[in-house]
């Protein structure tokens, strides 16, 4: 086992063996939760499992945030253990409470997919969708699941839909943007994120940029990138996850790195304007760590890669190409390239 599972396994235990010293029950099932958590990092996903049924006998009759947090931790375990009944009964239970949860029925979408319930899981995607029409992450996230299972006639039909909603302003513009290129529909593409530059969206620069480097436009793509650092001292946290994007679409995988860790580190320090940030950039941090993971996968370092998809999958159980690709990774640790 690497050094850093061991020292997250040992965490785990030291702090299940706490436990029997805490007497408020929310006390419990957040100490239980947090020794789940390490054991999924470490990779230990049975004895997550048991950790996150311990937080969950901690509930009583109460089904709030925590305790639907939890039960999402629960089917992570499980679905990585290919329990997929028991990931798919955790899902329905959250359903039952809230049939309009979005993340719920989507994670459902997912494991349907995983059990070759290829109907099923279309129907429960576009079902979540339709929930949340300007949701453009969870149509492009659907599209990559769908994808990643050879599905790309399902994949295509469910981002027609989910790019039908027309909503307004300039965030709605570069997600329909996002989408329209994916369906190559490529000036139509462009127009959108002009027209997000126009109301003011500096970022729409980079996806323009993007899309510029993307389809061999590299001068396009380094005037795009010059404007908008000309506009902006400190690029946020969507403007790093962009330039980290598009240096790592031209090759330069330790330019990319450089900026993964330019977002993320300042984000690794608890605190409340950090945990605000986090929730109000939820995207962008995770094409972060995406491209950090393919990153140290381009420059053969299987181990981090690993590692890094680990973590990334434990915070995002839904996204089935992410676990696949995990399982990819699994297979090359160890494996360095000169």
């Amino acid at each position: 086992m690497r050094k850093k599972g061991l020292f997250a396994v040992m965490a785990a235990m030291l702090l299940t063996a706490f436990l029997t010293g805490c007497a408020d029950k929310s006390e419990r099932q957040d100490a239980f939760k947090a020794a789940g958590i390490e054991y999924m990092k470490a990779g230990n996903y049975a004895e997550a499992k048991t950790q996150f049924e311990r937080a969950l006998d901690n509930a009583g009759y109460v089904v709030g945030d925590r305790e639907k947090d939890i039960n999402f931790y629960l089917a992570s375990a499980n679905f990585m253990l290919q329990d997929l009944d028991g990931a798919l009964e955790r899902m329905n239970a959250l359903l039952e409470f809230d049939e309009k949860d979005t993340d719920a029925l989507f994670f459902k979408g997912s494991i349907l997919l995983a059990k070759g319930m290829n109907e099923e899981a279309v129907n429960t995607y576009n079902e979540a969708l339709t929930l949340a029409p300007g949701n453009y992450d969870m149509g492009i996230m659907a599209y990559e699941n769908l994808m990643s299972y050879g599905l790309s006639e399902e994949a295509a039909g469910v981002l027609q839909k989910a790019v039908a909603y027309t909503g307004e302003g300039s965030t709605k513009s570069t997600g329909r943007g996002r989408m329209l290129l994916i369906l190559d529909r490529y000036e139509e593409g462009i127009n959108a994120f002009e027209e997000a530059a126009m109301l003011g969206n500096n970022e729409a620069l980079l996806y323009e940029a993007k899309a510029m480097a993307q389809h061999g436009d590299t001068e396009g793509a380094a005037s795009k990138r010059e404007n908008y650092l000309s506009k902006v001292n400190e690029p946020s946290i969507e403007g790093l996850s962009l330039l980290a994007e598009i240096s790592r679409i031209s090759g330069d995988y330790a330019g990319a790195l450089s900026y993964v860790d330019q977002a993320l580190t300042p984000l690794s320090t608890e605190s409340e304007e950090n945990t605000k940030k986090i929730m109000q950039n939820q995207s962008a941090i995770k094409s972060l760590r995406r491209t950090e993971i393919a990153c140290l996968e381009f420059t053969g370092d299987f181990n981090k890669a690993y590692e890094k998809a680990n973590a990334y999958v434990t915070a995002y159980p839904a996204d089935a190409a992410a676990v696949r690709e995990l399982k990819f990774l699994e297979s090359r640790k160890g494996d360095t390239h000169n």
